[in-house]
């Protein structure tokens, strides 16, 4: 063999390692992961009604029942939580993943309620596992289990006042519009039935944000000096399924018909104006 030969065939080796090298950084990195959750604040109500997980990739149908625990302080398993359904909660891409708590658990006075309690106590801790063996469309397990600890907190029982909502901003054509709220609200229904419109009604079309205790949006075009509002829809809920016209386990007869949505109004006012 030549030397020319034996060169080249050195280069051709190393060549196969950097591309076998370079091939198990990507499927380390490409591994699917538990990108957020909800709610995300450490104490939660104990009348929770929703729990919410979202994947970095489409996931598989059919496991979330074997793939999901709840956990209570001492690692046993809290023997049915959620509402067994025949078909899980996600969204259309299959990357969010809708844990719903048994409502007639947390409603007070009915069947479940009164054999079982709700599956939630006060002062008790909880962990939710999302076990790695949980499978992505394609088959991929998860990168690792993810632990998600929550505190119980008190139930909360009354419907939410726009009232007691604090809205904050914006000082600059740049700046979001914060909205503060009283208590934890469902992230996914705020992301959905919170709108701001211009004083002609238009929509200010932009980016929504929320933790659950804050709602925040960016718009896509600078601010004007002019009054806006901020729709708020009569389906929107807290995290335990109150709404503005009523507390979630009311009793049947007592909801009085809700208005379609209610607003807040702020002005933008340009600094220099001021």
């Amino acid at each position: 063999m030549t030397r020319r030969q034996r060169s080249f065939g050195k280069a051709r080796q190393l060549g196969i390692a950097v591309l076998c090298l370079s091939s198990s950084w990507v499927f380390a990195f490409d591994k699917p992961t538990v990108s957020s959750f909800s709610p995300q604040s450490v104490e939660i109500p104990s009348n929770t009604l929703r729990l919410y997980v979202q994947f970095s990739e489409s996931m598989a149908l059919g496991q979330a029942r074997d793939k999901v625990a709840l956990l209570n302080a001492d690692g046993h398993l809290v023997k049915n939580p959620f509402l067994n359904l025949g078909r899980e909660l996600w969204d259309r891409d299959q990357k969010v993943l809708t844990l719903l708590f048994d409502p007639g658990r947390i409603k007070r006075g009915v069947g479940p309620n009164v054999q079982s309690g709700p599956p939630l106590v006060v002062g008790d801790t909880y962990r939710l596992l999302i076990k790695e063996s949980m499978l992505t469309a394609e088959g991929s397990p998860l990168t690792e289990d993810l632990s998600i600890n929550y505190k119980i907190g008190q139930p909360v029982r009354e419907p939410f006042s726009l009232k007691d909502w604090k809205i904050e901003g914006p000082d600059k054509p740049i700046d979001a519009l914060t909205i503060r709220f009283d208590r934890l609200m469902d992230s996914m229904a705020v992301l959905r039935l919170i709108t701001v419109v211009t004083e002609n009604g238009e929509l200010v079309r932009g980016r929504y944000t929320t933790n659950g205790a804050m709602w925040e949006f960016v718009p896509d075009k600078n601010w004007v000096a002019q009054s806006y509002q901020v729709f708020v829809s009569a389906e929107l809920e807290d995290v335990s399924g109150n709404t503005m016209s009523a507390p979630f386990d009311a009793p049947a007869g007592t909801i009085e018909k809700p208005v379609s949505r209610e607003y807040l109004e702020f002005e933008y006012i340009p600094s220099k104006q001021r």
